[in-house]
This record gives structure tokens, C-alpha cells and sequence, in this order.
């Protein structure tokens, strides 16, 4: 019985291993002659590559990623008793340097961006498959899944909306002369007032609020705690300018996100 289990193991291990050796990582990116996504598989891992043939550069783009097990391999898994398997695993990269201007950057014509998509994992044994599902120009033009643009633009407007909320929070504390504490009580309760994250709840709109009021709370708390602290009206002066500058770039790009959308398909895979 030991000698039977060994050997489904061995043949797990050999199957799962020949997968690896002859697997490469497949793009399924949309074709347009603006845009060219790249998948390369090297030591580090899997390196994305998003060239701009156009006239614009481009501001947002999400690349899709995907591993999963084939249904030989789940089989041979099972066939070998294997507890606790994964067989799929989906993430993704959003690049917009409107909504995140500090964390992306565009890409300029005629440049590329690169970032390793997947790392290098020889204990995987998943096919993976990789694909530029959207992205939008300068001039408020785009290219690939309509639903996948609509979405883009609406992560805009949400980070819009929570900008919007919070100016308007840290302006009226600032108008009141507010404490420290309370201020920092009526940003968190405001996070909180957003409830938790559900399948009723859109998760890209609960991401982006959690995490701008997060990020008040903490920038305001490094600047009260920093080797040469401001006065708090000069935190909430300073963070008042932050986030009208923020709001302006948003207000000003294309296509507007303002205007008419189409219905957004909540992200709540």
C-alpha cells in the first residue's frame, strides 16, 4: 500500500513537472495597432511589457492575470489524495496615472512600460495566462474590452467621489479648529461608515474609499510625528492642497468622468 501511494505521488511530481518544463506563459492581449502588450517568462518570473504606438500617451491600462491547474493535473492530484490543492489563483495590474499619480506614470509615444507580472515560483506548477484587457489615451480615446474601459473610468470617479468627501471633511475641520483627535476620530468613523467589504458592495469603489481615508489619517499622522512637526492648521492647509490639486487633474482628464457612463460591472470576483 506505501509502494502504491509513492508511486501516484511520482507520477503527480512527473506530471506536474513536464507541465512546467514545456509551459510558456500565454498573452491573450486584444490586438490594436496603438498599443502591444508583450509576455516574456525569464528567472525572475514573467515580465509584462506595454508599448505605445500612438500619438498620445496612454494614462490607464489594466492587464489581467491568471494561473490555474489544467484538468490533468487536478485529476493527478486527486488520484494522489492531495489535500488543500489551489487550482486557480486571479489577481491584476492597474496602472492609471490620473487616479494614482504618485504610484504610475503614463506612457509616453513610443515608450514602453515593464513590470514582472508573476515572480518566478519553481514550486508552481500552473499554466498562466496574461492579458491587456484595456487602455485609455490622453485624448480620452481607448482600446480593448468596453467593459474593462467603462470600468476604468469609473475607478476614476470613485476616487473623485471619496477625494470629494474628504476635502470637504478636512476643510470643515479646518474651519472649526478642530483638535488632533478629533480630527483624526471623524476621518475614521467616516472609513468605518462605509461598512464592511461584502458581495453586496461594489470592491472596487470599498477598496479605493478604505484606502484614501486610510491614508489621510496616516499622512496626517506623519506630519504631526515627522522631526519638524506643523501645526495641525498647517496639516490640514497642506493635505486642503494635496487633494484640490488631486481633484483638478481628475476633473481635467479624459474622457470625462462626468459624463454619461455606461452601468459599471462591479469587480467582486
Amino acid at each position: 500500500m506505501k509502494i502504491l501511494r509513492s508511486s501516484s505521488f511520482l507520477l503527480v511530481f512527473a506530471l506536474l513537472a513536464a507541465s512546467v518544463s514545456a509551459r510558456q506563459t500565454e498573452n491573450a492581449s486584444f490586438t490594436d495597432a496603438r498599443v502591444q502588450a508583450t509576455v516574456q517568462d525569464g528567472p525572475t518570473g514573467t515580465v509584462v511589457t506595454v508599448q505605445n504606438f500612438y500619438s498620445q500617451p496612454i494614462t490607464a491600462y489594466l492587464v489581467d492575470l491568471r494561473q490555474a491547474l489544467s484538468p490533468e493535473q487536478i485529476q493527478a492530484s486527486a488520484d494522489a489524495h492531495v489535500k488543500s490543492l489551489v487550482t486557480k489563483v486571479h489577481s491584476e495590474h492597474l496602472s492609471d496615472c490620473i487616479a494614482t499619480p504618485l504610484l504610475h506614470k503614463p506612457i509616453a509615444p513610443n515608450q514602453v512600460q515593464t513590470f514582472l507580472a508573476l515572480p518566478a515560483s519553481p514550486s508552481s506548477k500552473m499554466q498562466r495566462t496574461i492579458q491587456l484587457l484595456a487602455v485609455i489615451f490622453a485624448d480620452g480615446t481607448s482600446a480593448g474590452e468596453p467593459d474593462s474601459i467603462t470600468r476604468l473610468v469609473a475607478i476614476r470617479k470613485m476616487h473623485w467621489t471619496h477625494l470629494t468627501e474628504i476635502l470637504a471633511l478636512t476643510q470643515q475641520e479646518e474651519k472649526e479648529n478642530a483638535p488632533l483627535e478629533q480630527v483624526l476620530a471623524d476621518l475614521k468613523t467616516a472609513r468605518e461608515a462605509k461598512g464592511p467589504l461584502s458581495p453586496k458592495v461594489d470592491r472596487d469603489d470599498w477598496n479605493i474609499a478604505d484606502g484614501l481615508y486610510r491614508t489621510a489619517i496616516l499622512n496626517i499622522n506623519e506630519d504631526q510625528q515627522s522631526s519638524a512637526p506643523l501645526g495641525l492648521h498647517a496639516i490640514l492647509e497642506l493635505r486642503v492642497g494635496e487633494y484640490t490639486k488631486d481633484l483638478k487633474v481628475l476633473n481635467s482628464s479624459s474622457p470625462p468622468i462626468n459624463a454619461p457612463q455606461e452601468p459599471h460591472v462591479a469587480a467582486n470576483y
